[in-house]
């Protein structure tokens, strides 16, 4: 990591001066509105019941308001070869240019959030990670959260940019903290329903394969037993010349199976209690 005048390795006293999370407790709260915040939640959680998705860039809107910050957004982990990315969504604010942005996941403040499990604030974070003073961005203070998706352990944040240094205290915290209860929600119901869709669409497709497969049998059997009553003298005869050929037919499948199996057949299966 380096500063943006300096290519540096970042000693203690440097961070220490860049993540300064004790002072939310430190500084006066901010007046709270209960009221707002209460209208605004609970109807952002009835909604979220019927479309999820829908509502995630509105509860970053409602951080962003609640907490007097210029700009917003989710920092949603995604696993890539190395240590993984985090990407911007939702965002609103002075940043909404940056939609889809992706940002290193050991070499940035979401990324410290997520060691630390807790909110955390920091000051400045473009004078020591270059990838943010790069694009000419100036962040007085961002106050990150971590975002829990169905798991102990945190796999995103919820983030709010203020217009200055010495804004947030720890009211903002606990607001930014209970919003990001609410979109953790909300990723975790998107994703149980894109796993239960992909599952019903398997099922879908094996019932569609299977449906194929006993008409074929049917006219398969259909044609074996005509063929059989035209060569057989009696009813011993045409059992016993039928089941022979069933026999053979099936040996043919398992053969069959056994190379498909050999060749590395592609066996996938859905648990639905996973979901």
């Amino acid at each position: 990591m380096a500063s943006s005048t300096a290519d540096a390795v970042i000693d203690k006293s440097t961070l220490s001066d860049i993540y300064i999370t004790d002072a939310l407790t430190e500084r006066p709260l901010t007046p709270a509105n209960p009221s707002r915040e209460k209208e605004a939640v609970l109807g952002l959680a009835a909604a979220m019941a019927d479309r999820p998705a829908e509502v995630l860039p509105d509860f970053v809107a409602l951080a962003m308001e609640l907490t007097g910050a210029t700009s917003a957004g989710l920092s949603l982990f995604e696993e890539q070869p190395g240590d993984g990315v985090f990407r911007w969504r939702h965002l609103h604010g002075m940043l909404s240019p940056f939609e889809d942005a992706l940002t290193p996941r050991m070499d940035s403040p979401c990324g410290v959030t997520l060691d630390q499990n807790r909110p955390v604030l920091a000051r400045h974070p473009e004078q020591i990670y270059d990838w943010i003073s790069a694009h000419d961005i100036i962040v007085p203070e961002v106050l990150l959260v971590p975002l829990y998706i169905g798991s102990a352990e945190p796999l995103g944040t919820l983030w709010v940019v203020a217009p200055e240094v010495g804004h947030f205290n720890a009211e903002h915290a606990r607001i930014t903290a209970e919003l990001a209860g609410f979109v953790g929600s909300a990723l975790k119901m998107i994703r149980t329903e894109t796993r239960l869709r992909f599952a019903l669409d398997e099922q879908e497709i094996i019932a569609r394969e299977m449906s194929h497969r006993l008409k074929n049998l049917f006219a398969m059997t259909d044609g074996l037993i005509r063929s059989s009553a035209r060569g057989a003298d009696n009813v011993d005869d045409m059992a016993e010349a039928l089941s022979g050929r069933l026999h053979a037919l099936a040996d043919a499948h398992a053969l069959v199976q056994r190379k498909a199996t050999a060749l590395g057949s592609d066996d996938r299966s859905i648990d639905l209690a996973d979901l």
